[in-house]
């Protein structure tokens, strides 16, 4: 028992845990920060904050434009509007850049434990 009443199976972290349990503290896709956090602007056609597809241009709730069908569109693409695609700010590439380092961080923590604990095993131990 460890020194808090349990100890975990080797390999295994609270947040495989938790994740097994559907519980999920999942930062927002597009900041890295927690959703209650975020600083993801709203997009002109769904209204929604962080969500990826508004970045990559495939935003469902995007109109095609009327003018194109008429063919009275201005569009310099000559008739043929790109769906809109809004643009990371500085801000939220930072965030990401945040959130990959913290699950790096994460694993090497695990990876360190896993290895600690093949260590106290004797020489002659097989994986089962």
């Amino acid at each position: 028992m460890g020194k808090f009443g349990w100890d975990l199976p080797p390999g295994v972290t609270s947040r495989m845990i938790d994740e097994q349990a559907g519980v999920t503290d999942e930062p927002c896709e597009c900041c890295g920060r927690a959703v209650d956090e975020c600083v993801c602007e709203e997009c002109p056609n769904c209204h929604e904050s962080g969500n990826p597809e508004c970045y990559e241009g495939t935003c469902t709730e995007f109109q095609e434009c009327p003018k194109c069908y008429e063919g009275t569109c201005t569009n310099a693409e000559g008739m043929n509007c790109l769906k809109p695609k809004l643009r990371y700010t500085k801000a939220q590439r930072l965030g990401q850049v945040e959130l990959r380092l913290s699950e790096a961080r994460q694993k090497i923590v695990d990876e360190e434990q896993y290895r600690a604990w093949l260590q106290d095993k004797p020489d002659d131990w097989r994986d089962e």
